[in-house]
């Protein structure tokens, strides 16, 4: 899946309410699959958050989450942007919130004897870059023990190009200015999604 500006905005919406809920969902890794089926944004729901985040992004407060070491591979200042991050396990996991597509979650799980409980993720919003009208925003997708570089196909299907950004191989889609760039760094994926420019800057900063 492509992962966009406005789909960006459904989640920084689905972020925004686990962040009004204390930072984390609760969510056994046997039931988070179906939940978040259910949880996923309709396309009024993605609309109104596009909406409410021009031409300002809605305030941000995200708790520390239950993945630390992951959440501080993200940086929290890059340039003038300023990054509110959270994370979650297996166990707590919003699913409905991560760059994934659902239909493909359980047979990649399956494909390499995975659950959910060996996920994890994490993610920055940032605010004072040079994408004024939507937030820029850092993921960090971990499949525990699996190379990013085997699941990140089934993550975006359409990023099969690599370059070189910020001196690390990429996998970008740029189109207008905004760019989507998938990082592969062990078993995390990193995707950023933001301006050509701020994208640059933020891979640089990456492990």
């Amino acid at each position: 899946m492509t992962i966009n500006r406005s789909g960006a905005a459904a989640i920084l919406a689905t972020l925004l309410l686990v962040g009004a809920c204390g930072g984390s969902a609760s969510q056994s890794p046997s039931q988070a699959p179906s939940a978040a089926a259910s949880e996923a944004p309709t396309a009024a729901a993605t609309q109104a958050a596009a909406a409410s985040t021009a031409p300002s992004m809605p305030a941000v407060s995200l708790a520390p989450g239950n993945a630390g070491d992951l959440e501080a591979m993200i940086p929290s200042t890059v340039g003038s942007i300023k990054f509110q991050k959270t994370s979650f396990d297996g166990a707590s996991i919003p699913l409905a919130g991560t760059p994934i597509d659902q239909s493909k979650l359980d047979p990649l799980l399956s494909k390499y004897g995975k659950s959910v409980a060996d996920m994890r993720f994490a993610i920055g919003i940032g605010a004072g870059g040079s994408g004024a009208t939507l937030p820029t925003m850092v993921y960090a997708l971990q499949i525990k023990g699996v190379p990013a570089k085997d699941f990140m196909s089934q993550v975006d299907s359409s990023s099969t190009s690599s370059t070189t950004m910020g001196g690390k191989t990429v996998y970008n889609t740029s189109a207008g200015g905004m760019s989507s760039v998938l990082y592969p760094k062990d078993d995390v994926l990193f995707i950023i999604v933001g301006s050509d420019a701020d994208a640059q800057s933020i891979v640089a900063a990456l492990p």
